[in-house]
């Protein structure tokens, strides 16, 4: 069984429900396009976003550490910074001048240390690498001539970072530049570890509240200089990995989208700083990102919905107003269909719609018409259909009683002729037997067998009456098939010789003695070879009969 589906059997149904497939089709490719021309304009605006802050953060930066550095230049050529580093240097710690010498210049360092709040610790350190004078006096007397920095902070100011400084045990960021004293010779070196909650101050600086972006640096060892709040909320100490990161440490710059050191996607832009060999990274989780745009998308899916949900009940209105008048088509069609040929279909339009209502009503006035001349017309045939029954009926009654007044007649002739025949049988039996010569003994055998031929004419009349009454009898007698074949060629012998034909028997053997209805066998033979006769205009007519047993005494009899 095959499930009719609803929208098959409504023209309104379909119109809308197509009308609406191609709205929403429209409107999801609109919602589409839109949604990724809106991702694409976030993406670029975020890049740009992006590459602003890492420009600014790499300017503030650069411009605060070379200020940083330039702050040490500055205090290691001051005349009696010079001379007081000479004293501690070249002096024992007992000489009054040392202690006077290295009280000031702990006064000093403390005041800088105190007054700018840039750097975490100060300190003096001799060429032996010894630290003479800083700001934590616990870190006074530790030799550092091993540290990486030292060697080459006594030839020229450099800076360096450290991840893991012996003093400190944690990143740090050293300003080291070398001491001359009035001579020109080296005194010792006058290093400062900058102030890394400074530094992530300056990163973190003009970064909006909400917003999910992260900016932080980088030293080779993918250690982070500055912690940002992520790291210490998920206490990362690293080493860190990312795409970005990795870019950045090899010394490229450049943006891209992938994911950051905490499996998180975003769009990230990154920057080598070769100078401080550190590299900042800036970074803006995607979803975030991206948000503007969801918020978009869901935005004109509701409008959408909207919209589509009003277009529907237009589009309804509209179908239904182009529908209505081919349903009140519809309608009278099966109305019509069922036998009401009064039906119409209303014409409401003047358009193709219009005309075929009108067609339609023009249609059904024709078929009544027609309908109603087929009507008069059987009532007409049934009229003469009556008449001629009446007739037939007539007729036939009448030839009933013609055929009931024939089979009397019949009958009643029969046996009145019958009296006569059967003298003449009787006589010219008796005559056969009396007279000797051969030609007049065959003349009265002649005369005896049309004798019963006609006595046998007699019985089919009386037979057809009794066919008609449904009375026939068939009389099984012992018969000689050769004698009774002699004798119809003998009867019609004398036919046969008037057109000048040669009438033959043939009897192919011996013929059984059989019972069979005697009278109706030569009846049938008769017909058969006067037929023959009849229609044959020279030459000659044969009769050949022949007997096959079939056992139990039982015979098929072949007349040809």
């Amino acid at each position: 069984m095959t499930l009719e589906k609803p929208w098959e059997k409504s023209l309104v149904t379909r119109l809308v429900m197509s009308f609406l497939i191609i709205s929403l089709i429209v409107i999801s490719l609109l919602g589409l396009t839109s949604y990724i021309q809106v991702t694409n304009q976030l993406t670029e605006s975020v890049y740009d976003q992006l590459n602003t802050v890492a420009a600014q953060k790499t300017q503030y930066l650069n411009t605060w550490i070379n200020d940083q550095i330039q702050n040490i230049v500055m205090i290691a050529w001051f005349p009696d910074f010079r001379e007081q580093i000479s004293c501690v240097t070249t002096k024992k710690a007992s000489d009054p001048d040392w202690k006077s010498a290295y009280q000031k210049l702990s006064e000093t360092l403390q005041l800088v240390l105190t007054q700018t709040g840039d750097f975490e610790e100060l300190f003096i350190a001799g060429d032996d690498g010894v630290v003479l004078v800083s700001t934590n006096k616990e870190h006074e007397g530790i030799k550092r001539l091993n540290e990486s920095f030292f060697t080459e902070g006594l030839s020229k100011t450099s800076l360096f970072h450290i991840s893991a400084a012996d003093t400190t045990k944690k990143p740090t960021l050293m300003v080291i530049t070398p001491v001359f004293d009035s001579t020109g010779f080296r005194a010792g070196i006058l290093a400062s570890q900058i102030s890394l909650a400074k530094i992530e101050r300056i990163i973190r600086e003009n970064e909006y509240q909400g917003q999910n972006r992260e900016t932080y640096l980088i030293d080779p060892s993918h250690n982070a200089i500055t912690l940002t709040q992520p790291m210490r909320d998920y206490q990362l100490m690293g080493p860190f990995f990312s795409e970005g990161i990795n870019a950045s440490i090899s010394g490229y710059d450049g943006s891209g989208m992938y994911t950051n050191y905490r499996g998180i996607p975003v769009i990230g832009v990154y920057r080598w700083l070769d100078d401080k060999k550190i590299a900042l990274i800036t970074e803006m989780n995607q979803e975030e990102a991206f948000l503007p745009a969801k918020k978009m998308a869901w935005m004109l899916v509701f409008i959408g919905l909207l919209l589509s949900f009003i277009l529907l009940l237009c589009i309804y209105l509209i179908a239904f107003r182009i529908a209505h008048p081919v349903l009140a088509i519809t309608d009278a069609a099966i109305r019509v269909s069922g036998g009401e040929l009064t039906a119409t279909a209303p014409v409401i339009t003047k358009d193709e719609v219009g005309v075929l209502a009108a067609s339609f009503n023009e249609m059904t006035k024709k078929l009544r018409v027609t309908m109603e001349g087929l009507r008069q017309s059987r009532e007409g045939l049934e009229n003469l259909v009556k008449e001629r029954t009446k007739e037939l009926e007539s007729a036939k009654e009448t030839a009933e009683k013609a055929n009931r007044s024939k089979t009397l007649f019949l009958a009643s002739m029969s046996h009145e002729i019958k009296t006569p025949l059967n003298a003449i049988i009787g006589f010219s039996s008796l005559l056969a037997d009396e007279v000797t010569d051969i030609h007049e003994k065959r003349y009265i055998r002649s005369i005896h067998s049309s004798g019963k031929t006609l006595l046998m004419l007699l019985n089919d009349l009386l037979d057809l009456s009794r066919i008609e009454e449904n009375k026939m009898i068939f009389l099984l007698e012992p018969t000689d098939l050769t004698r009774l074949c002699e004798e119809t060629i003998l009867i019609l012998g004398y036919r046969a010789q008037e057109k000048g034909l040669d009438l033959k028997l043939e009897v192919t053997e011996k013929l059984p003695v059989v019972l069979l209805d005697t009278t109706r066998i030569r009846q049938v033979m008769l017909n058969l070879i006067g037929n023959a006769i009849k229609f044959t205009q020279s030459g000659f007519v044969k009769l050949s009969v022949s007997a096959n047993s079939v056992g139990d005494e039982k015979y098929n009899i072949i007349f040809e």
